[in-house]
C-alpha cells in the first residue's frame, strides 16, 4: 500500500505526508517510498492514529535497512557497515512494535499489521549503486534519521506521560545512531567513487 501525499521536488528522496516529512529511511519501489500496512481495530482517536502512522514509517524502515545491508555487502563494503545496517533494521523493528503498542494503548484494541514492503538488490553499475546509497544516506539518514531523533528528543523532553517518554527516549538514542551510520556511509561511498549529484 502506497501512501504518498507528494514528493518534495527540492528533496526528491523525502516523502511528504500530512504536511510533514516522514521521518527515517523508507524502502522504495523505484524512487517511490513505501509504507507498511496497518489498521486500528479500536477507537480511532487522534493519538491512536498518530502512533499508528509513526509505527507504519518505522515498520517500513526495517526492509529499507535490510536492503541497504544487502546492497552494501554486494558492493564489498566493510563488514562493520553491513553489521550496523542490520542492527538498524532490528532497531526499527523495535520502534515499530513500540509505536504500534502506543497506538493500541490509545485505541483500546490491537493494531492489525500487514507485511513489510518488499525489497530487492537494485541494479546499475558500481558507480550508480554507490551514488544511490550516498544520496539515500544523505537524505534518509543524515536528514531523515537526524530529524527523527531531533523531533523525538523534543517530544521526549516535553512529555509528561512516563511510558511515552521512555518510548521517545528509545527512539532518540537509536535514530541518532542511524544518522551517524548514514554519515559513515556517505563518507565510505564517496571514497569509493559515489557522486551526491542527482
Amino acid at each position: 500500500m502506497l501512501l504518498s501525499a507528494g514528493v518534495s521536488p527540492a528533496l526528491p528522496f523525502i516523502l511528504l505526508l500530512d504536511n510533514g516529512v516522514v521521518e527515517g529511511r523508507p524502502v522504495r519501489h523505484g524512487d517511490v517510498p513505501q509504507l507498511a500496512q496497518a489498521i486500528l481495530l479500536g477507537r480511532k482517536s487522534a493519538r491512536a492514529q498518530y502512533w499508528l502512522r509513526r509505527g507504519r514509517t518505522e515498520h517500513a524502515s526495517v526492509p529499507a535497512f535490510q536492503q541497504l545491508a544487502a546492497e552494501l555487502h554486494a558492493l564489498g563494503a566493510p563488514r562493520e557497515l553491513v553489521g550496523r545496517a542490520l542492527e538498524a533494521a532490528r532497531d526499527e523493528c523495535g520502534h515499530a512494535l513500540l509505536c504500534y503498542g502506543m497506538a493500541q494503548r490509545h485505541s483500546g484494541m490491537p493494531v492489525a499489521v500487514g507485511a513489510s514492503p518488499g525489497w530487492h538488490i537494485r541494479g546499475g553499475d558500481r558507480s550508480t549503486r554507490l551514488s544511490r546509497i550516498a544520496r539515500e544516506s544523505l537524505y534518509d539518514g543524515i536528514i531523515g534519521e537526524g530529524n527523527a531523533a531531533k523531533r523525538a528528543r523534543g517530544r521526549r523532553d516535553a512529555e509528561r506521560d512516563e511510558l511515552t517518554g521512555r518510548v521517545e527516549n528509545a527512539i532518540v538514542v537509536e535514530e541518532s545512531r542511524h544518522a551517524d551510520l548514514a554519515k559513515d556511509l556517505v563518507h565510505w561511498a564517496v571514497r569509493e567513487g559515489a557522486s551526491l549529484a542527482a
